[in-house]
């Protein structure tokens, strides 16, 4: 038996956003437990590396101006960047966990016996609300997706 889709929510980030975006909806009553999904694409650099280098020494300047940095620690930089969202969630104001994982996608379920790492089993219940923690998108039109349904094992 699959598991029923109740709730599906779209979205494109810019470069360079970085903030909180956070979605609520009220759960079908009598669910066993949630599983959500959260995929976004464009995680690694789709544009120029030298354009990109640019603004990599541009920000580590900003970010610590009093560092002289070495071709080898501009690469690496450079090289660790990624674009990153991690994702939290509350039922009726309960915090029941964070993922942070680096991925693009995240897929992660929460019941009254048990979850996924990072998330404390409680019973689904009220409103969800679904935080979305955008800490760098590298490249302009990111998209995301975030999908609830029913946890069916």
């Amino acid at each position: 038996m699959q598991a029923q889709t109740f709730y599906t929510v779209k979205g494109v980030l810019p470069k360079g956003f970085v903030g909180h975006i956070a979605y609520s909806t009220v759960l079908p009553k009598a669910l066993t437990g949630v599983q959500l999904k959260f995929v976004f694409d464009k995680k690694n650099l789709m544009e120029s590396q030298e354009d990109f280098r640019d603004e990599c020494e541009q920000t580590l300047a900003a970010q610590a101006p009093q560092l002289v940095p070495t071709k080898e620690l501009l690469d690496h930089f450079c090289a660790s960047a990624k674009t990153e969202i991690n994702v939290s969630v509350f039922f009726d104001d309960y915090c029941a966990g964070s993922a942070h994982r680096n991925s693009a996608e995240k897929e992660f379920f929460i019941t009254p016996t048990a979850a996924s790492e990072g998330f404390t089993p409680c019973q689904p219940c009220g409103v969800a609300r679904v935080v979305l923690h955008v800490l760098n998108v590298l490249n302009d039109e990111t998209a995301y997706t975030l999908t609830m349904e029913e946890y069916k094992q």
